[in-house]
């Protein structure tokens, strides 16, 4: 059997891998790079420089521990520099398992046909058209640009351009308080930028907990990041030295550059599928939970269904896709989704927030333990932040947590299992966790639920 994929990010790259060891013959079809945004444009780009930008932050602390690093500064030509070589390091090891899995790699852009055949404008050596057995459509997402955006400007930055900048902005206005917005107002803020977060709605990170995105907040403002929220953007001047942002209620705000981080949307255009009779809603490829679209033997995966557009959901829905592909019955569930934030300092959560559970009829009870209350966390210099727990007050079950604080995006999947594994603050209590670690936070916040905690008052 014959299983073409279209796009080879984190889905189609498992969708591939999946079907050619079950053993399909699998074409991957990629218009661009391999790796797709998340590897690319997305995910590894920025916490690379992320991490340039941590380190610059220890070593202006070296004092703290007793070290001497007198005026440490940064190259942004050598952490762009460096960016590159992991990502180019990580593309070249997709492409050896790829083909170490006899994936036969076509570069191009692919259109829908039939639910049988594809064309290919391939990239060197002109059109060609690909019978198949099954469809994998895996083309991810684009930048989401306002009309009052010109992206051809050179103060305004679209999330891909902000990852190669040559000289850093002084001021910077970031549209936008999702994830993204508030990573890369980490970044710039921690090079030295003078950063203007903007969202319209009433919280940044609007899918997180209030409580959480309020304590976010509140230690992104500590570090100087001033955040605007409840403001719609109106309109955007530029001038000879920078940008002028109008928001709603007649604020201006002005800086040399603004990023555009407003979200994004599937990326459908000139692939033939709604062409073809394919089902679509809100501009996102129609899907049931085994990933099978409208079309017969056609599957989608990854940020173009457009519901949790998050490379670790794509990699669990190839995963679907490329079983069933295979005459399999798998299902994708979205019940337990860890979101990670890598911002200064990290956030995470994992299942239900307080206001979810008791709207669903849990009765709630909360334990909370404060980092600076941890001794690894100490021997770490990062005690800011807390690690919080949601029991179910019947069954004592952990249904939700919420985590701001160093590694928070490490630390989540212990409460991830837990919740998967319907695990009990009792059985966290009881778990015998290695000291000194971040984790011991848990076996605390368990223990304050019950009113049991040992190192808090």
């Amino acid at each position: 059997m014959r299983v073409v994929v279209v796009g080879s990010g984190p889905g189609g790259f498992n969708a591939a891998m999946c079907a050619s060891r079950l053993g399909a013959e699998v074409v991957l079809v990629e218009k661009d790079h391999l790796g797709g945004v998340c590897l690319n444009k997305g995910c590894i780009p920025t916490k690379a420089l992320l991490r340039s930008a941590e380190i610059l932050s220890l070593l202006r602390r070296a004092d703290d521990f007793g070290l001497i690093s007198e005026n440490p500064r940064y190259d942004l030509k050598k952490m762009v520099e460096r960016k590159n070589r992991l990502v180019e390091r990580l593309r070249f090891g997709m492409e050896s398992l790829l083909k170490t899995h006899h994936v036969h790699i076509v570069g191009g852009r692919a259109r829908l046909l039939s639910p049988d055949l594809l064309y290919v404008d391939t990239s060197n050596g002109g059109p060609e058209t690909i019978e198949t057995d099954r469809i994998i459509l895996a083309t991810g997402s684009d930048d989401l640009i306002p009309p009052f955006v010109d992206s051809e400007r050179e103060a305004v930055l679209t999330t891909f351009r902000a990852l190669d900048v040559e000289q850093l902005p002084s001021s910077l206005v970031i549209v936008g308080g999702g994830v993204v917005g508030v990573e890369f107002a980490s970044l710039f803020n921690a090079l030295g930028s003078d950063v203007t977060l903007v969202e319209m709605l009433p919280q940044i990170l609007p899918l997180e907990d209030a409580e959480l995105s309020a304590a976010l907040r509140e230690r992104l403002e500590a570090r100087g990041i001033r955040v605007v929220v409840g403001a719609k953007v109106e309109g955007v001047e530029y001038e000879p030295r920078g940008v002028s942002t109008r928001l709603s209620e007649g604020k201006v705000v002005s800086a040399e550059k603004i990023l555009i981080a407003m979200g994004r949307r599937p990326t459908v255009a000139d692939l033939g599928f709604e062409e073809g009779g394919g089902l679509m809603q809100n501009g996102a490829i129609v899907v049931d939970e085994g990933m099978r679209t409208s079309i017969p033997n056609v599957y989608a995966v990854g940020d173009v269904v457009g519901r949790a557009m998050l490379a670790h959901v794509a990699m669990a829905e190839g995963l679907v896709a490329g079983k069933n592909a295979l005459d399999g019955d798998e299902r994708m569930t979205y019940e337990l989704i860890p979101n990670c934030v890598y911002s200064f300092p990290e956030l995470a959560s994992v299942g239900l927030t307080k206001e979810k559970a008791e709207e669903l009829g849990f009765k709630v009870k909360v334990g909370s333990f404060p980092l600076a209350a941890n001794g690894r966390a100490h021997t770490l210099g990062k005690t800011e932040g807390f690690i919080q727990l949601l029991m179910d007050a019947i069954d004592d079950r952990i249904l939700g947590c919420q985590i701001i604080g160093y590694n928070a995006t490490e630390l989540i999947h212990e409460a991830t299992l837990a919740i998967k594994l319907k695990a009990t603050a009792g059985d966290l209590m009881e778990t015998i966790h290695a000291h000194p670690t971040l984790s011991e936070g848990f076996v605390e916040a368990a223990r304050s639920i019950y009113g049991e905690g040992i190192y808090t008052a």
